[in-house]
């Protein structure tokens, strides 16, 4: 039988194409899984990040991304 981490683990594999790196580097922090992909040691020490402050700056980065985006297509119109 396996343990809930290992469960966790499993299914982070998964999703992450079994790459370790894309675990730690996971974007997808609505999953209800993502506060508990890294692990813990008796609810101490704990890797990961707080969602909240991690989806602001997601936000602001979609934001400027899109800004970007729209910059780009502006550009292309006027050359074109």
């Amino acid at each position: 039988m396996a343990t809930r981490q290992s469960a966790i683990r499993s299914k982070c594999m998964d999703c992450c194409a079994e790459d370790a790196t894309g675990i730690r580097c996971c974007t997808v922090v609505r999953c209800p899984l993502w506060p508990f992909r890294m692990g813990y040691k008796s609810g101490r020490n704990r890797i990961y990040y707080d969602r909240e402050l991690y989806l602001d700056h997601l936000d602001e980065a979609q934001e400027s991304f899109n800004r970007f985006l729209k910059e780009v297509h502006n550009n292309a119109s006027e050359t074109a």
